[in-house]
């Protein structure tokens, strides 16, 4: 199924100027529309990964305070019957947190997103001309991929 980004083409022999250029993902694509489509599209995901993450990992942290001032009040009401569940259910909590580890996982999403805005940033820096020397175009599309596959690695724990 072909992916619904777009990017308005500016070839010479196309005479519509609303034509749009469509990622298949395996048609080959210009250095510019590889930022735009691929690079971008990276970014935008693991921004919204990493913002469910955080919220997730905020609420957790606070079950578990909220979980934790429940046991001090059973123990403080008497009520030292009830403060292993309590507990239990603190550790319960604390060992999902620490499964799921969102905090690491959010560090390396925001690195990835971070390295993948410095190369387009450097990308942006250059004159045309060196826009369209090949050892820069293959610096750009190998150093994107290789951010963007560790990050798939390092979020799979492979």
């Amino acid at each position: 199924m072909p992916a619904t980004n777009a990017v308005k083409s500016d070839d010479d022999e196309s005479t519509d100027s609303s034509a749009c250029f469509v990622d298949d993902r395996y048609c080959p694509i210009k250095a510019d529309n590889y930022i735009e489509l691929r690079m971008q599209h990276a970014m935008l995901k693991k921004a919204d990964q990493i913002k469910k993450m955080a919220a997730r990992n905020k609420r957790l942290n606070s079950a578990i305070k909220m979980i934790t001032i429940g046991s001090g009040a059973t123990a403080a009401l008497s009520l030292q019957w009830a403060v292993p569940i309590v507990l239990g259910i603190t550790a319960s909590l604390m060992s999902g947190q620490q499964f799921r580890a969102y905090p690491s996982r959010i560090d390396a999403g925001n690195a990835m997103v971070m390295k993948l805005n410095e190369l387009k940033l450097w990308w942006m820096s250059l004159s045309m001309y060196q826009k369209q020397l090949p050892h820069n175009k293959d610096k750009l599309i190998l150093s994107a991929e290789e951010i963007i596959v560790t990050e798939m690695e390092s979020s799979f724990g492979v």
